[in-house]
């Protein structure tokens, strides 16, 4: 008998498997983790493929068994191949994602800590009304399940409840979370009732930290799983649930290959699992595919409209910041915003200030009307770049900046940008004795530091917070009364057909940090376009505004959830090679061409080409024969942003 076998080599890359012969007293199948001669040294490798036919060539013969862990589950080999076919990624990138080096190498096997595992506690902590008829609806479900549940509806005690059921059932419950940063707070809250028996996986452990996490996740020694989306790949031993919280959010789908999101692979991964698992998806802000979904009876959707202990949502206000400018305030913070903090502080209570720089392109925007230059043929705001000029990165349109605005004359029309270290010394000016913290990634560089900062924060030793995407979610400070976005415009004016929607979310979700327990919070929303609807909606909290919104453009344009749309991009260091080479696919494949929005990067330019179909699937040989043969292109299936 002869074995394919994918090596640990990124020559695997590009190659694919090597064939060995399996010793007679070896039991090898699909699967099974082996260490194997590679070169002049032992390497592990996976076998992807048995068969007694004879090679034409020599081959030398598998040297052991991983002790370790012997193979990989068929249900881990499907949806490998799966993300490899669906996202054109090679096998061996894919099977990366689910053991880590040190495991699949054989390495340390001596070194991996010996564990003694607590009983699981009891739950005491009871359920609302709300919250027990949900889980109920979860419990009884053969559907994959969206719940719409409201910031505070007490979304977090319910993961907990299942997870228990799960865990008496010994079934591993595992807990999805878009940010590394929301991981210790989770952790936290569900190792009070099941000790030892939470692994964390993240890409800030250590190889050996990781290793040993994976082996007890393996062994059915950790009954909960939490990470971020890496953590899908986890060897679960029986898993009973898997939840993605916070399921609109960007951070689910990885941006280098295999470009794979976690809400297509978990859904792979609950059928091939169904009926034994359980698959949620949970947010405040549903995104519009998934709830468009839940509409048409795909999901079981399950809302929640209330907060627990009924305490109400924050206050918000909308300020204009145009009138500030009249009223010749030039600084980031309006007179209103400044009173709220002032309050805020002599009363005892905390504030956060979120600053939302989702993207790095520039806007122009009229400072006295609040207009922004869109295109013609796409109704999305245009792109500045050097040399004065206006760009659609959807249909290739180009036009002059205006120097002064068209719609009113002024010539107040800039770019927009503000940083956290310029809001930072704003503050320390205004409020010279308030203490200070701030979380971006200036800050928060290592595992260790955005805990450091929750745990300062969350135990009062800091007055004010302020930060980027990282604090606008997920964040429960009992003492958080004030919140307030320095300036909501920045997320709009990105040219991508889901702007609206993501400013939102991101509104609703830090909104949601306020007024946590008893009192209601007050949320100020700065911004020069107050009348935007997505700004309008956030305010008062009306989620179907925005979906319904959303989803008539998305119907009359057929873009996501009607149709499917493939990013290809060329990167060379010749610019017009990569138009050429982006403009010759399109011959063949059709779609839209235009540069990438950032068009130089690390030395080399980026230009992009636009398939759309609602039968994607039919592309994907065309695609794979267009790029077979060039390392130049880059493909990206239901990219988040086209851009």
């Amino acid at each position: 008998m002869y074995a394919e076998v994918l090596v640990n080599q990124k020559y695997s890359n590009l190659k694919g498997t090597f064939t060995y012969e399996i010793p007679a007293d070896m039991e090898i199948t699909e699967g099974s983790l082996v260490i194997v001669p590679y070169t002049n040294k032992k390497i592990g490798g996976i076998v992807i493929r048995t068969t007694s036919a004879k090679p034409k060539f020599k081959t030398k013969e598998i040297l052991e068994v991983n002790s370790l862990h012997p193979r990989l589950e068929k249900w881990q080999l499907e949806t490998a191949r799966f993300i490899s076919g669906y996202y054109l990624a090679s096998l061996y990138k894919t099977l990366k994602l689910f053991i880590p080096d040190k495991i699949w190498n054989l390495k340390g096997k001596n070194d991996l800590p010996k564990e003694s595992l607590d009983p699981i506690k009891e739950t005491t902590l009871k359920l609302e009304k709300d919250q027990a008829d949900a889980l109920k609806k979860i419990l009884s479900s053969d559907k994959k399940i969206l719940v719409h549940g409201i910031t505070g509806s007490g979304k977090t005690e319910i993961y907990l409840h299942l997870a228990h059921k799960m865990a008496k059932a010994n079934k591993q419950t595992l807990i999805l979370v878009p940010e590394i940063s929301l991981t210790p707070q989770l952790t936290n809250y569900f190792k009070k009732v099941f000790l030892s028996h939470v692994a964390i996986l993240h890409s800030q452990l250590t190889e050996k930290q990781r290793a040993a996490e994976w082996l007890r996740i393996a062994k059915n020694h950790a009954k909960i799983i939490i990470g971020p989306r890496s953590a899908l790949f986890s060897p679960f031993a029986n898993i009973g649930a898997i939840i993605l919280d916070e399921e609109h959010d960007t951070s689910y789908k990885q941006d280098q290959s295999p470009r794979y999101d976690a809400r297509t692979v978990a859904e792979e991964i609950f059928r091939l699992k169904y009926p034994t698992c359980k698959l949620i998806f949970a947010s405040a802000t549903p995104s519009v595919e998934q709830y468009y979904r839940a509409q048409k009876g795909e999901l079981k959707l399950i809302t929640m409209p209330d907060r627990i202990g009924k305490t109400p949502l924050p206050n918000i206000k909308i300020v204009d910041m145009r009138t500030e400018l009249k009223a010749r305030n030039f600084g980031i913070f309006s007179d209103e915003l400044q009173n709220e903090l002032i309050n805020t502080l002599k009363n005892g209570r905390q504030a956060i200030l979120f600053l939302n720089r989702r993207g790095t392109a520039s806007s122009l925007t009229c400072r006295e009307c609040g207009f922004s230059p869109e295109c013609e043929n796409c109704s999305v705001r245009m792109t500045y770049h050097k040399g004065e000029n206006l760009v659609c990165h959807h249909c290739s349109n180009k036009k002059r900046a205006p120097v002064a605005c068209p719609n009113c004359g002024s010539i107040y029309i800039k770019t927009i940008g503000i940083g956290t270290e310029r809001i930072e010394q704003e503050i320390c000016t205004l409020l010279p004795t308030a203490r200070v913290l701030r979380a971006d990634k200036d800050t928060v560089k290592t595992r260790h530091d955005f805990p450091r900062i929750y745990k300062t924060f969350n135990e009062h030793k800091a007055d004010i917070l302020i930060g980027t995407q990282m604090i606008g979610k997920g964040l429960d400070i009992e003492k958080v009364d004030l919140v307030a976005v320095v300036l909501a415009d920045i997320g709009l004016h990105i040219p991508d057909f889901r702007a609206e929607e993501h400013i939102f979310q991101t509104l609703t979700q830090v909104s949601g940090r306020a007024g946590r327990r008893k009192h209601q919070g007050t949320v100020i929303i700065q911004t020069y376009v107050p009348g935007n609807m997505s700004i309008k909606a956030a305010a008062e909290h009306n989620y179907q505004e925005m979906y319904q919104s959303e989803i008539r453009t998305r119907k009359k344009l057929d873009l996501p959830p009607f149709s499917k749309i493939i990013k290809m991009t060329y990167v060379d260091e010749n610019f017009d090679k990569a138009k050429r080479e982006v403009e010759k696919a399109k011959k063949n494949l059709g779609g839209t061409s235009a540069p990438a929005l950032i068009s130089r990067k690390s030395g080399k330019y980026h230009y992009n080409l636009f398939l759309k179909d609602r039968d994607f699937k039919k592309l994907l040989p065309k695609i794979e024969e267009e790029i077979s043969n060039d390392p130049n292109w880059r493909v990206d299936v239901d990219p988040l942003e086209t851009v």
